[in-house]
């Protein structure tokens, strides 16, 4: 899941957070770890007025880049950005963000910034 914070300072951030263990789905009595855990983070600046993530059905579309361990995130506010959200982990059956990393880590990357701004001529 992806969140924004919002602050008047210009120092908001997005974050990705997840399960960190997907068992505290299915068994009441799972409390080794907290529901949701923050995977990663980053500056944002603006406050992001909205984050959509790629629509799932795009995971099947051969990208010519994209690795099967990303997704795509994308946010609004005082521009468009699209991140790159990199799971190390490697894939499993689970089709949950933040399934249980089993090596590496997670990583978010601007990969652009469009901000609708014409240059002057």
């Amino acid at each position: 899941m992806g969140i924004a914070s919002f602050t008047e300072d210009f120092r908001n951030r997005i974050a990705v957070i997840g399960l960190q263990d997907e068992r505290v789905l299915v068994e009441d009595d799972y409390g080794d770890y907290p529901d949701f855990v923050t995977l990663v983070e980053a500056n944002h600046g603006y406050p992001a007025t909205s984050l959509q993530w790629q629509p799932s059905a795009s995971s099947s579309f051969a990208w010519t880049q994209k690795s099967p361990t990303t997704e795509l995130l994308a946010t609004t506010g005082d521009s468009l950005r699209v991140w790159e959200y990199t799971n190390d982990a490697s894939p499993s059956l689970s089709s949950f963000v933040g399934r249980q990393p089993t090596a590496g880590g997670h990583r978010l990357n601007l990969k652009a910034a469009l901000s609708g701004v014409r240059p002057f001529h």
